[in-house]
């Protein structure tokens, strides 16, 4: 709780360490460019999901295509995984899970470039979202059970600061809210199995996630015929 707490604060304090340090540079107007996040997702839904599993990573390639008005569109897809490490709900001697979760996506959002130092962006996305589990450590006659698999969609806000390391290159922090419209029911697979406490009323909630993490993105040619942005 608390290690989560002090990347939210130094989060917000680098925001407004940036925001501080303004400046009227003259800023690239790119057409095109390419990010990758790296991210830890904090289950934050249902307490059945929570209780069962905990974040392991989220990977999120994508491709960005710009405007010289500061919004731009974004076509990528996310890898998301969580697993039952620490559950509170089964006895990991005999069974481990791990959910993964794919998303294609799209999205539309604001970026907003401050001097040749950094830029701020936060943009609204559509997921297409297929999840399945996988298994280990687990008896045969739970192995030889159907693989459960998902489709759902997903709404996501995010936001993101980058600081650029040369003319191209930038790299910074992103936080994000994932909404799913999936309810996670642990018992048509674990049920008289494993070592389930789940109540039936811990399922009702939809599924939900926080990320934080580390990012970089690479920015390709500027607009020919307005190369540069002024910033006020």
């Amino acid at each position: 709780m608390y290690g989560k707490s002090a990347i939210l604060f130094c989060y917000i304090a680098i925001i407004l360490l940036a925001l501080v340090n303004t400046s009227n540079a003259q800023i690239p107007v790119y057409k095109y460019s390419f990010k990758t996040d790296f991210s830890i997702p904090v289950v934050t839904g249902s307490r059945a999901y929570r209780n069962t599993f905990s974040g392991v990573m989220s990977v999120n390639p994508a491709f960005n295509a710009h405007t010289p008005f500061g919004v731009y569109a974004t076509a990528g897809f996310n890898y998301l995984q969580n697993k039952t490490a620490n559950s509170k709900n089964f006895n990991l001697g005999v069974l481990e899970v791990k959910h993964h979760i794919l998303s294609p996506y799209a999205a539309i959002g604001y970026e907003y470039f401050n001097g040749g130092n950094f830029f701020w962006r936060a943009d609204f996305s559509y997921r297409r979202s297929f999840g399945r589990f996988s298994r280990s450590l687990v008896p045969d006659t739970v192995a030889q059970e159907p693989q459960l698999t998902q489709q759902f969609n997903e709404f996501a806000i995010s936001s993101s600061i980058s600081f650029y390391s040369d003319e191209h290159l930038s790299f910074g922090f992103n936080v994000g809210y994932h909404l799913q419209q999936y309810s996670f029911d642990p018992f048509p697979y674990y049920f008289d199995t494993v070592n389930n406490n789940t109540g039936k009323e811990d399922i009702s909630n939809r599924n939900s996630f926080i990320t934080f993490g580390l990012g970089f993105t690479y920015h390709f040619a500027p607009f020919k015929k307005q190369p540069i942005r002024e910033s006020k």
